[in-house]
């Protein structure tokens, strides 16, 4: 293991600490100030070193910390159609609205009415396939 990411691993600890994310800010700008090269190649590291770390430990979800910064910095955005770009832009627009009207006219499903749809659409997709096979 790199130096480098010792010390990054070391600042940010235990990830169930209470200050995680006061500590995560200082670290992706010191991730940031690397040149690109130095990025990619910590991030082969991290990934390298996560996939043998068994999920859900303390060590892999500090691994996946430094994952997921140095992925959204070394990431190659793929182009999209405009159509995409029409629907991530809506979306955006209602996560800062607060997730869109369900949010905000407080439309929320009990576990009995999440279950009872589930339910009706497992029987309208049996439905469906019932009569794509005939």
């Amino acid at each position: 293991m790199s130096h480098l990411l010792q010390s990054l691993l070391n600042e940010i600890g235990d990830p169930n600490r209470l200050d995680l994310l006061e500590i995560c800010a200082p670290i992706l700008e010191q991730l940031r100030a690397l040149p690109k090269e130095e990025q990619l190649r910590l991030r082969r590291e991290v990934t390298e070193i996560r996939q043998n770390l068994t999920r859900g430990t303390n060590a892999w979800y500090s691994h996946n910390i430094l994952f997921q910064y140095l992925w959204h910095l070394t990431g190659v955005k793929a182009e999209q159609t405009q159509e995409q770009r029409a629907l991530h832009d809506k979306i955006r627009r209602d996560y800062l609205e607060g997730n869109g009207d369900w949010y905000a006219n407080g439309t929320w499903f009990t576990a009995e009415e999440v279950g009872e749809r589930i339910k009706q659409r497992a029987a309208e997709l049996s439905q469906e396939s019932s009569r794509d096979a005939s």
